[in-house]
């Protein structure tokens, strides 16, 4: 756990800057990480990924993965999970935004499946959002954002 703070330099050894994407937290549960409900809401431990049935409520299918891993991940193996569990074939799958994303979009397509979800918040803030060009297919013109 000692490496996850301190890199080797030229000249010696030194505390790293940041904290490690994966690091280990505890040495007496070693997959312990920890987790963001909210940005400002923190958690150490794992998540629960739980696939429901819309018109009974009933639980199909669940999995546990990492604190520290996005809620999407392994989205697709939930689904085919719950059609293992109740031998009925899954039409659909909705997820909130974290489902959103072009990956688990692309990753549902490549497999037949159709996937409703939000699509999730930008978070480059620095380019210019697609929302902010007005563009009129019909005159072939597109205005830039700030009328340049």
């Amino acid at each position: 756990m000692l490496l996850q703070d301190v890199e080797r330099k030229g000249d010696g050894a030194a505390i790293k800057e940041g904290v490690s994407p994966d690091r280990i937290i505890s040495v007496h549960d070693p997959v312990i990480r920890h987790g963001h409900k909210s940005s400002s809401v923190l958690f150490n431990g794992d998540k629960a990924a739980i696939a429901v049935d819309t018109d009974s409520q009933l639980f199909t299918a669940a999995d546990v993965i990492p604190g520290n891993a996005p809620d999407n991940t392994g989205a697709l193996n939930l689904v085919e999970q719950s059609e293992e569990n109740t031998d009925c074939p899954v039409d659909e799958t909705m997820g909130d935004c974290a489902y959103g994303d072009g990956a688990t979009r692309q990753t549902f397509v490549d497999a037949g499946r159709t996937l409703i979800a939000k699509v999730p918040g930008r978070p480059d803030k620095e380019h210019f959002p697609k929302e902010d060009f007005k563009i009129d297919l019909e005159a072939g013109t597109c205005i830039v954002p700030l009328g340049r």
